[in-house]
């Protein structure tokens, strides 16, 4: 799928899921490889702000579609290859529903990455 493609997806996902944060949508660039403009909630958050205000977006994400009836599941692949900035989020995500929704996630690991079971057990 091209940038451009998958940036009109995720922006008709968004517009008609949760409205609200097809503002911030920037937050996602470096996660999905997209170009979003930075509007005016995004453009002044230090890297600190940014962190928080994308695990605050993916948790409102998880709040949105699970509010409208739609199941919503969090499936995290190949942990093994992901840089520090998107476990730090898959981490602070996972605390987050904890806190949220009163229980830990379920996380299921290839038994052939011992390495990667051992890392996020903690």
């Amino acid at each position: 799928m091209l940038v451009k493609e998958k940036e009109v997806a995720i922006k008709e996902f968004y517009l008609s899921n949760c409205p609200v944060l097809s503002e911030s949508l920037a937050l996602l660039n470096p996660i999905l490889g997209t170009n979003f403009e930075e509007g005016e909630k995004v453009k002044y958050l230090d890297a600190v702000e940014r962190d928080q205000s994308r695990a605050e977006f993916v948790m409102e994400t998880i709040k949105s579609l699970t509010s409208v009836g739609v199941p919503a599941a969090v499936l995290l692949e190949d942990l093994h290859f992901f840089d520090p900035s998107s476990e730090a989020l898959a981490r602070e995500v996972m605390k987050r529903v904890n806190g949220a929704y009163g229980y830990h996630p379920d996380i299921q690991f290839s038994p052939d990455l011992p390495d990667d079971k051992d890392r996020w057990s903690s």
